[in-house]
């Protein structure tokens, strides 16, 4: 099972919270802590959207004196990319020298045809970002879609938005050349795609686009997301906090994690089923009784694995699971014990499985949830 969600260790954020007991002063104790936790929950919901494939962000350039300027800023947007390839060719990484040259350029590309006062409005341009060389410091891998717009006012600007992707580069080289063939430096591929931008000024729309780049995978609008989201808010609240207030409760960190997996992932199929307008009007009872009721009723569960935009989402294992030798080790009669956290009580035992099920063995206690390997 891996460690990982998206771009997220577990283990390293439970060592992290773990180094918040040796601050002595309270108001940095408190300051980090709440940083811990809403980094903890952002990145819960964006490794469901790379699950998803869901938009990651959003966002709007003003267009002044044939430049991009970002909202709210004090000069072109191509001076931070510039001012960020410097900084790192300083105290960065070789291997990523090339493509951070790539992605000045590209940008600068993007700039210069937004920009240009005869490029059509509903121009999109599209920018894949795979994950870079060995070693590299860039993992992610998703596509920009930039679209010249303007508003009711007269304003026009380009909006921006960015989505994981799932696929490989042979995958992205693939379908972009139905709109553009360009020389593929082999020794650096990724830097490739960000010095080529795609400009496309047909009819499609950045929706087209983002549908035709994912038609081979699972694709899901902004509000079917928000709506799961809501359904497992108190769950990502609950797993969040728990990382940084019980840093070595790893079992419970992890079935937790599997539970929101699992509980999403119902949610999106019955959504298909129901429709999202009905799920839209239904609310969660976000109590600790219900956290471990669906801990009960998905915690347990394998993950389904799906390919994300930074390799496969899947689920989380409990730590101290026993290595199997045989297929005997599989049978569901066949008693076990597991030392972990109880989702009910929160005490740590060593849990009896037997006959499909793991049983909290303290008297206080004593419930049970259904048990599949």
């Amino acid at each position: 099972m891996p460690e990982i969600l998206g771009n997220f260790d577990i283990g390293l954020e439970e060592a992290r919270a773990q180094s918040l007991e040796k601050i002595v002063s309270m108001g940095e104790y408190r300051f980090r802590r709440d940083a811990m936790v809403s980094y903890n929950k952002e990145q819960m919901v964006k490794g469901l959207g790379e699950r998803f494939h869901v938009v990651l962000s959003r966002y709007e350039y003003d267009i002044n004196n044939g430049e991009l300027w970002g909202k709210d800023m004090d000069e072109p947007a191509i001076n931070s990319f510039i001012r960020g390839r410097d900084h790192r060719r300083e105290h960065g990484n070789p291997v990523d020298y090339k493509r951070e040259e790539a992605d000045v350029i590209g940008f600068g590309k993007i700039q210069a045809i937004m920009a240009d006062r005869n490029t059509p409005f509903g121009t999109v341009i599209m920018s894949a970002s795979q994950p870079g060389l060995e070693g590299s410091t860039y993992n992610d891998n998703f596509i920009d879609f930039h679209t010249k717009k303007t508003d009711e006012n007269g304003r026009v600007f380009v909006e921006s938005q960015r989505v994981s992707s799932g696929l490989t580069m042979d995958e992205t080289l693939e379908k972009i050349s139905a709109f553009a063939t360009f020389a593929i430096d082999e020794d650096d591929p990724a830097a490739s795609l960000l010095e080529n931008p795609i400009a496309i000024e047909n009819s499609l729309t950045a929706e087209d686009l983002k549908f035709y780049m994912y038609k081979d995978h699972d694709y899901m609008d902004e509000r079917t997301f928000g709506v799961i989201i809501k359904n497992v808010s108190y769950l990502i609240d609950t797993y969040a906090e728990s990382l940084v207030s019980a840093p070595r409760d790893k079992n419970y960190h992890r079935l937790l994690a599997n539970t929101i997996l699992n509980k999403s992932d119902e949610v999106a199929e019955r959504i298909k089923i129901d429709g999202v307008k009905v799920w839209e009007k239904l609310s969660p009872i976000p109590t600790g009784y219900h956290v471990g009721r669906e801990i009960e009723a998905y915690g347990y569960r394998e993950v389904k694995e799906v390919k994300a935009g930074c390799g496969i989402s899947g689920g989380f294992g409990l730590v101290g699971e026993e290595s199997v030798k045989s297929v005997a080790d599989f049978d569901p009669k066949k008693e076990r014990i597991l030392c972990c956290t109880c989702p009910f009580c929160k005490e740590k035992v060593e849990a009896v499985i037997k006959n499909g099920r793991i049983k909290c063995p303290r008297s206080e206690c004593g419930k049970s949830a259904k048990w599949e390997d």
